[in-house]
């Protein structure tokens, strides 16, 4: 820029000032006065050039003043404006800092809710997750129930057709003999057709003879049908007996637990041991006084009502389980285990020691009831379990043993086993010659009778034992 434009500006900024200064100094009274003088002078005559000089000159120095003054009050009054406007522009930069805060925080608010948002889309669909593994079990086990009752119906109708194929062969053998009878009857009519009294006496003795053992027949049938039912009441007799000396067991054991329980004595109400561990990775046997504390009785299993059975006849046995921990999911790191045992599709949760094994269905063991319910019973947390009065037959039978987990039960070898009858008792020691051994599971398979004989320690000293092959360890003797 120039200075004669830098002038020009500096003078219009001057005059810009200057002319409201000068019309509110109208309104002074000293500039009014002052104006009076000048006229005064003015109008005054003038004597001497000399003092019309003097007042030029002092005319001029006052109006230098005004003028100073004047630049003084303009360059005041800028720096005034000058200040009021950095102030409006520090309050503009002020507002835009609030606005720009206000933005970030919404921004903040806007980025919390969508995070807010992903994480409830992502535990929608965990828990549409859960649901759809959860609907596939269930899916499961419909298909395999489906699959049980198609089995039973199958085999419903294979009795069914072995019934009626026999039912037609033992009309056709009858029909077969009757047609014998009839042309024997003929062949001997044409012999004796000379000798027909002799034959007809013959035949009213045979006649007579036949209806006699028919007779006897169906007297000893009508005997055995009552044999047998007389039979089968008294059976049904003992049972009743037997579940009623059961009940009032489990109600004395029951009561018996209850002041075991108020006296503090450390008794447990589910018979296990003290949980020691062994080197086998199995409870050490209980003590006697942990088995039957002082003031109480012990709850043995409940005695046969019906008479004592034989050994051979022995139906229900006793299971002694030692597991291997599993290998997937959390078993991985907890050396532990919720067992139960299955016999083709009925399947037993352990009782204790000296209680039944409660008995229910496949379905129903496995189902979510029992699993989020009592699970493996007395053996919960164990990889050793006594399962009493297990009802095995009089001949083989698939046992297999399961580790109950909350989705997907570790389900272990299916395998053929037989109740050993060379289990006995030596000294209070439990020996078995024959155990299952399944690869990741041990069984004994104890009858009751020899169960009973060996009482609660000797079975707990087995389970100690990690169940060992007796007849292996003779041999190695």
């Amino acid at each position: 820029m120039s200075v004669r434009w830098r002038t020009w500006c500096g003078l219009l900024a001057v005059a810009a000032f200057a002319i409201p200064i000068c019309a509110a100094a109208g309104d002074n009274p000293a500039h009014s006065l002052a104006n009076k003088f000048a006229q005064d002078e003015q109008s005054a005559p003038i004597d001497r050039p000399r003092d019309d000089l003097t007042n030029r000159l002092q005319q001029e120095e006052r109006l230098r003043a005004d003028e100073a003054d004047m630049l003084e009050r303009a360059k005041a009054e800028a720096v005034d404006r000058r200040k009021a406007d950095e102030a409006e522009d520090d309050k503009a930069a002020r507002d835009r800092a609030t606005r720009e805060r206000a933005l970030i925080k919404q921004t903040e608010k806007l980025r919390l809710a969508h995070e807010k948002d992903e994480a409830d889309r992502r535990a929608a669909e965990a828990a549409k997750t859960r649901d759809a593994e959860a609907k596939r079990v269930a899916e499961e086990r419909a298909v395999a129930e489906k699959a049980e009752a198609e089995k039973r119906r199958l085999a419903d109708e294979r009795a069914i057709a072995e019934r009626k194929a026999a039912e037609a062969e033992t009309a056709r053998l009858a029909a077969a003999a009757e047609a014998q009878r009839r042309a024997q009857q003929e062949i001997e009519k044409r012999k004796v057709a000379q000798q027909a009294a002799e034959a007809e006496r013959k035949r009213l003795a045979a006649e007579k003879a036949e209806a006699e053992q028919q007779a006897a027949v169906d007297a000893r049938r009508r005997a055995e049908e009552t044999k047998q039912a007389e039979a089968q009441r008294r059976m049904e007799a003992d049972r009743e007996a037997e579940a009623r000396q059961l009940s009032e067991k489990l109600t004395r054991a029951r009561e018996q637990r209850e002041a075991a329980k108020q006296l503090g004595r450390g008794y447990s109400a589910l018979g296990n041991p003290p949980a020691s561990a062994s080197e086998h990775g199995v409870s050490e046997a209980p003590t006697p006084s942990a088995i039957n504390p002082p003031g109480t009785s012990l709850t043995t299993f409940p005695q046969e009502a019906r008479p004592q059975e034989t050994r051979v006849q022995e139906t229900r046995a006793t299971l002694l389980l030692v597991m291997k921990p599993g290998s997937r999911g959390i078993r991985r790191y907890e050396q532990t285990a919720d067992p139960i045992v299955c016999l083709g599709a009925s399947c037993y949760v352990g009782g204790g020691a000296d209680v039944p094994a409660a008995s229910m269905t496949r379905a129903k063991a496995l189902g979510p009831g029992n699993t989020l319910g009592q699970r493996a019973g007395a053996c919960r947390h164990s990889l050793t379990c006594i399962f009493r009065g297990v009802e095995t037959g009089r001949g083989g039978f698939d046992v297999q043993a399961i580790d109950l987990r909350i989705l997907r039960h570790d389900r272990r070898e299916t395998v053929h086993a037989e109740m050993d009858r060379s289990c006995s008792v030596a000294s209070g020691k439990l020996a078995c010659g024959r155990p299952i051994d399944a690869g990741s599971y041990r069984i004994w398979v104890v009858p009751e009778d020899v169960a009973r004989e060996a009482g609660v320690n000797a079975l707990w000293a087995a389970l100690a034992d990690g169940l060992p092959s007796q007849v292996a360890n003779r041999a190695s003797r």
